[in-house]
């Protein structure tokens, strides 16, 4: 009878973590057909094996992303035979991340039961459950970009370094090693956990250095081989996949002309909210006094990692996602934490503070659209302007507004006084500017002190003809479309 207990109660937590996959998987997969055919992710093209129509061909084989995610996405329209246009390729792309969360999930699971002592059953659980409503792990896993891959292979390698510094040995270190090289296969960023590999190696071998640098080599040479596995082509385009490489980090490091280049760090901290950073960073004392091994190797590089984008000139919020896991891990060792310290008291409070943050990120991630049928102002968009816009018409578009289609003729990118004056005279008819776009402008970007004196000036030279606002139906930036005074009517 105590043994059937005991069984029940074993199997209890896993039964919950089948529920909160199964809800998971519903609520990823609610209407996971947004924006298409017409518009799809803007990065979702550099992933998947997609070519938009009407000439607005993507370069599929280039390195500014490695090859593991193409090859991933590749495998739906391989099997299925679709065409290169075919808009089901990006929704069967979606569906494979939901997949690649899913397993995230469970890999998340098995990885905090692992590592907590007390608990840990019901402990990882509430982790899991806060990864799953996280906006950004909500937003990765409906979209068909590198990062959900990314997060699978991350906790994967977790917990095969976790595995090594518990019972080392050289199958395990090799296993790690691998799934180091299949992360950087399937984003760059994945690099950074080289440190972490570094770190379990030499605390293996701290006393040894001569077979410390044999298991570096090792290392090194089998993280090449998975690497190269994953992105071949590099070997046949050196310089190519050089320069790709390279761009990243110059991309990264310039920033997009005219906006911001400061507080890229607090739009980080804000992605991955405020109350998960703060109860993440006051709970890593706690889980170095339970687990002092994995904390060294499992924290340093994150850190690493935020100072490192923190200091770019601008960063996209997904970046942050591979940080989220490490603190909710640090969250689960602080509710497991034995003895005086913290007090029962302040158990309770973090764990109020815990389902106030839970509660906190599902609602933003509810607002942003990600878990309802909302359309955006860029679905929207998409198809108002490019009816709106007369074919042969030369237009000027703003980034963050949806893709102009041919006949007509786009001209640049960057916004400055020559493209305005040019609109003033009819040169360039057409003018489709973000919101988010004109809000960013820096004082004295563009020879403007603000994104209000470029509209005055828009409307004084031509005439707004087409506002999409945000509105309760609509999420994403407003979108306005001018048009020269200049400008023939009829094209």
């Amino acid at each position: 009878m105590e043994n059937s207990r005991r069984s029940q109660g074993k199997a209890l937590p896993w039964l919950a973590l089948g529920l909160v996959l199964t809800g998971s998987a519903i609520i990823y997969c609610w209407n996971l057909d947004y924006g298409l055919p017409f518009f799809p992710r803007s990065d979702e093209v550099h992933c998947v094996p997609y070519t938009l129509t009407e000439g607005q061909n993507v370069k599929f084989y280039n390195f500014r992303y490695p090859g593991l995610s193409k090859k991933i996405y590749y495998i739906p329209k391989l099997i299925a035979g679709w065409d290169s246009d075919s808009p089901h390729i990006v929704l069967a792309a979606r569906y494979v991340s939901v997949l690649f969360s899913l397993f995230s999930l469970l890999t998340f699971f098995v990885l905090a039961r692992s590592l907590i002592p007390r608990h840990g059953d019901w402990i990882a659980l509430a982790g899991t459950v806060g990864l799953a409503t996280h906006p950004l792990f909500v937003a990765s896993a409906r979209s068909a970009l590198a990062e959900s891959i990314l997060l699978c292979f991350l906790l994967w390698l977790f917990l095969a370094i976790v595995r090594f510094i518990e019972k080392p040995g050289r199958r395990r270190l090799l296993l790690a090693a691998v799934l180091l090289g299949l992360l950087v296969g399937a984003k760059y960023s994945g690099v950074f956990l080289s440190v972490a590999l570094a770190t379990a190696v030499f605390m293996h071998r701290r006393y040894d250095l001569r077979r410390a640098f044999v298991d570096f080599a090792a290392v090194g040479t089998v993280v090449t081989a998975a690497f190269v596995v994953t992105t071949p082509r590099a070997l046949l385009y050196p310089q190519r996949f050089l320069n790709d490489f390279l761009w990243n980090n110059k991309h990264y490091a310039a920033g997009h002309p005219g906006l911001p280049t400061d507080g890229v760090w607090l739009d980080y901290v804000q992605s991955l909210g405020v109350l998960p950073v703060v109860l993440g960073c006051l709970s890593l004392p706690l889980w170095y006094r339970q687990h002092p091994r994995s904390f060294t190797v499992l924290v340093p590089w994150a850190l690493l990692y935020f100072v490192k984008l923190s200091g770019y000139r601008m960063g996209f919020e997904r970046n942050m996602l591979i940080v989220v896991p490490v603190l909710f891990l640090a969250a689960c060792f602080a509710m497991s934490s034995p003895g005086p310290f913290p007090p029962r008291w302040g158990k309770l409070l973090f764990l109020a503070f815990f389902a106030v943050a839970l509660a906190g990120q599902a609602s933003l991630a509810y607002r942003h659209g990600y878990w309802h049928d909302r359309p955006s102002t860029l679905d929207v968009g998409y198809r108002e302007i490019n009816d709106h816009i007369p074919r042969r018409a030369t237009v000027w578009r703003s980034m963050y507004t949806p893709p102009i289609h041919p006949p007509r003729a786009r001209v640049g990118t960057n916004l400055d006084r020559d493209v305005v004056e040019a609109f003033v005279r009819g040169e360039i008819e057409y003018v489709v500017l973000s919101e988010s776009f004109t809000r960013r402008i820096r004082p004295g970007t563009f020879g403007y002190e603000t994104g209000l004196e470029l509209l005055e000036r828009l409307e004084e030279a031509g005439e707004l003809t087409l506002h999409i606002a945000d509105s309760s139906e609509l999420i994403g930036p407003g979108i306005r479309v001018y048009r020269s005074s200049l400008a023939p009517r009829d094209q």
